[in-house]
């Protein structure tokens, strides 16, 4: 996702208006039970797959890769901007880099301890 919000408010406050349109538009999220939704940036768009090297920390599973394309330059280098899961009705998890925060069902959200 490009121009994702680049600090943990901006984000939680986007998470908050956004939630019922992934909801109702996408149906990304249900009303009941357990859902896990990862909004992830793809990079700088196709290119070809690294060699793995541990010690510079690459890795090939950063990468989405698709084999229909008929090219060297076929993956996506993915990055992780924001994870929510759990339950509307409950508690939902959400996670943006290190940080996990709760969102309780009346909407309040608090850093997790």
């Amino acid at each position: 996702m490009s121009n994702f919000p680049d600090s943990d408010k901006l984000a939680l406050d986007w998470w908050k208006r956004n939630k019922l349109t992934l909801q109702q538009r996408y149906n990304l999220i249900p009303t009941k039970g357990y859902f896990s939704l990862t909004i992830m940036d793809f990079g700088k768009g196709y290119v070809e797959l690294p060699a793995e090297d541990f010690i510079a920390g690459i890795s090939q599973g950063d990468y989405l890769c698709f084999d229909s394309i008929k090219n060297k330059k076929r993956c996506l280098e993915k990055e992780v901007m924001a994870s929510m899961a759990g339950d509307i009705t409950k508690k939902v998890f959400i996670y943006i880099g290190e940080t996990e925060y709760i969102q309780y069902p009346d909407g309040i959200i608090e850093k997790a301890k």
